[in-house]
């Protein structure tokens, strides 16, 4: 169990990522969509390196890219939430 909520750890740093990306939506307008492209690298590079870096400390690792897999579709859920509500204030 806690090899999963290891890997589920991974949505706070996600979630620190869309709220970087869209502080620099809101500041750099006529850059959006280069922005949100930019976020896919980031946030591949982000979970590669938080993967490699936590790896060793888990005794089950199909339980720790379960925990990754979910914390990757909530963050997906808070990507969606975060740029509605961004959209709606410009």
């Amino acid at each position: 169990m806690e090899d999963f909520l290891l890997g589920f750890g991974s949505f706070i740093l996600l979630y620190q990522i869309t709220n970087l990306i869209v502080i620099l939506c809101k500041r750099f307008q006529d850059m959006i969509l280069g922005i949100a492209g930019g976020m896919v690298g980031f946030d591949m590079v982000a979970m590669l390196v938080y993967g490699f870096a936590f790896k060793p400390f888990t005794e089950n690792v199909r339980l720790f890219i379960g925990g990754m897999g979910l914390a990757i579709f909530c963050s997906l859920l808070y990507k969606v939430k975060a740029f509605l509500k961004m959209q709606g204030e410009l």
